[in-house]
């Protein structure tokens, strides 16, 4: 098995015009993960995360959404969401170290709750997994500045369709000194 390119997603950066743009001049990665999409109460996307999804704009290339949320009901609405655009896999944000969606309990924020995040795994891998048949992959930071302790909740309760991904992205914006560092083995369990 031969090395994998994936382009992360960076918010107001790897837009759909950028993913073409770069797949036209270096040829097409393997996955191009869309930027994150949030869960709303009154309708599946904001019309700037819908012209990210649309598949016109993704012609050629495989993206991958990426759905940033602690609600489960939420996340399982925007999977059969795009399911319906013709996605196959979907992706998790437990990597985001940013201040403002780490104390919404959103990102790497939602590790600190290890049995909230055992709920909501056992919810979407359960509707997602078995119902309708998308992959889900998780990113996960590999490091972390901000006191974080590693979660040790049990990610690969699913059958097959999980593929934990590792972000080298460190917050150092939090003045703790305290860093924890740890990769995802193969068999999920963190």
């Amino acid at each position: 098995m031969g090395m994998h390119y994936y382009m992360a997603p960076l918010e107001a950066i790897t837009t759909y015009t950028y993913r073409q743009a770069h797949a036209k001049v270096y040829g097409p990665l393997d996955k191009y993960f869309i930027p994150f999409l949030e869960t709303h109460e009154k309708r599946d996307f904001k019309t700037r995360e819908l012209q990210e999804i649309l598949p016109e704009h993704n012609e050629g290339i495989y993206v991958v959404p990426q759905i940033l949320t602690n609600k489960a009901d939420g996340f399982i609405r925007l999977g059969k969401a795009l399911k319906d655009y013709g996605y196959q896999e979907i992706n998790l944000n437990l990597g985001c170290p940013s201040k403002t969606v780490v104390t919404k309990g959103k990102g790497s924020g939602f590790l600190a709750f290890p049995e909230e995040l055992d709920c909501f795994l056992d919810n979407i891998f359960e509707a997602l997994g078995s119902e309708l048949k998308l992959s889900v992959t998780v990113l996960r930071i590999k490091g972390l500045a901000s006191g974080l302790k590693p979660s040790s909740t049990r990610i690969s309760k699913t059958s097959g369709n999980f593929q934990p991904l590792s972000s080298g992205r460190i917050d150092h914006s939090s003045k703790s000194t305290d860093r924890w560092v740890q990769e995802l083995p193969q068999n999920g369990n963190v």
